[in-house]
């Protein structure tokens, strides 16, 4: 299992500051661990988090979490900012709350201040968005085609490296959106259940040695894994 976390872990250190990686999960697959291998190495990397809490899926996800057995700590520390948008749960280091609207301009706005705000605190941000899927049915159709192309103003902005974890088949619900995303993001990655594992498989990525590798772990090995290196401090 190390191997195979190391292997992971080169493969997203190749995705540099200012990308949008774009991580489509099925519903069925364990994609709170991808969450949590993810921040947890970048805070252990010394990399502070800034994680966008869309209608309170950062509570979901922390509560799977917790019925795994993993401690969720983290979400509490200093160098952890979340930005959450819409939602009664706060969880971890709540540092602003912006309230949903259904006028795209003035929520894209109200964002875009926060965002450079909490930017503005350290050098640079891996920028986690939890709940983005849920907003695509907040406006009118075109506006929801506006809304989901303001992302790219944030594209190669090289103060945070962007990873947006959608659900998928609720994405392919929406006309165009999945395909837009999809195509404005410069990686993409999905998470899938495959049997008794999950296999993580590159997509799309500006660096064509990534494209078409493959990732697969037992998600009871994976947690034995992870709850073993928080005994033992080795991850």
């Amino acid at each position: 299992m190390v191997e195979k976390i190391s292997y992971l872990m080169e493969h997203f250190s190749k995705i540099k500051p200012g990308e949008i990686v774009l991580i489509e999960y099925t519903p069925d697959s364990f994609y709170p661990i991808a969450f949590y291998v993810l921040a947890t190495y970048s805070l252990k990397l010394g990399l502070p988090l800034l994680i966008d809490d869309v209608l309170d899926t950062l509570h979901l996800y922390k509560t799977y979490l917790d019925f795994a057995g993993l401690d969720t700590n983290f979400l509490y520390s200093k160098d952890v900012f979340v930005l959450k948008i819409g939602g009664h749960k706060e969880v971890g280091n709540v540092v602003s709350e912006i309230r949903l609207t259904g006028e795209f301009y003035i929520q894209y706005e109200n964002y875009k201040a926060a965002f450079d705000s909490i930017l503005s605190q350290r050098d640079f941000f891996i920028n986690i968005v939890l709940g983005f899927d849920r907003l695509t049915e907040l406006y009118p159709s075109y506006q929801r085609y506006l809304f989901l192309l303001t992302r790219t103003h944030y594209l190669g902005n090289k103060r945070r490296t962007a990873f947006y974890f959608v659900n998928r088949e609720l994405l392919k619900k929406t006309p165009l959106v999945l395909p837009i995303f999809e195509e404005i993001s410069t990686s993409v990655v999905r998470l899938e259940k495959e049997n008794n594992t999950t296999l993580v498989t590159f997509l799309k990525s500006p660096y064509p040695s990534l494209i078409g590798s493959q990732f697969e772990f037992s998600t009871e090995e994976m947690l034995n894994y992870l709850k073993e290196g928080l005994q033992d401090g080795s991850f």
